[in-house]
């Protein structure tokens, strides 16, 4: 099975949650213990797993066009590392999302407060007609997109009166970032990748995960208060 179809198979479903609580039930993480005590080990594991997988990680922050902020994680990481792909995949994509929440000490601790199962409920459960795989041209596309439409709103932001400055300074340099990331993918010549859900309204994930023959690329965007 090649990397596209195992992305298929384990990612392309209704309900993405249970299969990764089974997962990590199969790694020992569920074993026992209260829901604080499951984040935690979670959160130990996907730290382990960036160390010994990540190569680097950006976070961004943009204007949003549906509400709030659009927050953007980007992160790079080995590839290949496992005969098993689809275990060094779920790996990769736990270490991803918990990325931007791990780096928060408040935002840890209240997903410490929350309920394991539903908080994996409400943040995977996309339908799988939303996921397709994407060629390059596909994929570029929606991403300058979604740039496009974030700048155009920060430039029509900076024109009004009542303008925060602290707030253009805090976004202002995510632009040239996601813009280099954009072309970076443009140069690869063997690059493959899925989309998990649409990015279409505010309060919901989307994932681009990305292979060239080296790494993978991991894109998380989304819009949350």
């Amino acid at each position: 099975m090649d990397w596209l179809e195992c992305m298929e198979r384990e990612f392309f479903i209704d309900h993405l949650d249970k299969l990764l609580i089974e997962f990590l039930g199969k790694q020992g993480i569920l074993n026992g213990g209260n829901d604080p005590e499951k984040w935690e080990r979670l959160f130990r594991n996907a730290r382990k797993w960036r160390t010994e997988y990540m190569r680097n990680s950006e976070l961004l922050y943009m204007s949003s066009y549906f509400a709030w902020n659009i927050n953007i994680t980007l992160a790079e990481f080995l590839f290949p590392l496992s005969s098993d792909t689809a275990e060094m995949m779920k790996k990769i994509f736990l270490a991803g999302w918990l990325l931007k929440i791990d780096g928060d000490d408040y935002e840890t601790e209240c997903y410490k407060r929350d309920n394991f199962d539903f908080e994996f409920e409400c943040s995977f459960e996309y339908p799988k007609e939303k996921c397709t795989r994407l060629s390059k041209d596909k994929l570029v596309g929606e991403l300058r997109d979604i740039y496009d439409r974030s700048y155009n709103e920060l430039r029509s932001y900076k024109k009004r009166q009542d303008n925060n400055p602290e707030y253009i300074a805090w976004v202002e340099p995510s632009y040239p970032a996601m813009l280099r990331f954009i072309e970076r993918l443009e140069s690869f010549e063997d690059l493959q990748a899925v989309r998990l859900n649409e990015f279409d309204f505010c309060d919901k994930y989307v994932w681009y995960i990305i292979k060239n023959s080296t790494s993978i690329y991991f894109v998380e965007i989304s819009d949350f208060a």
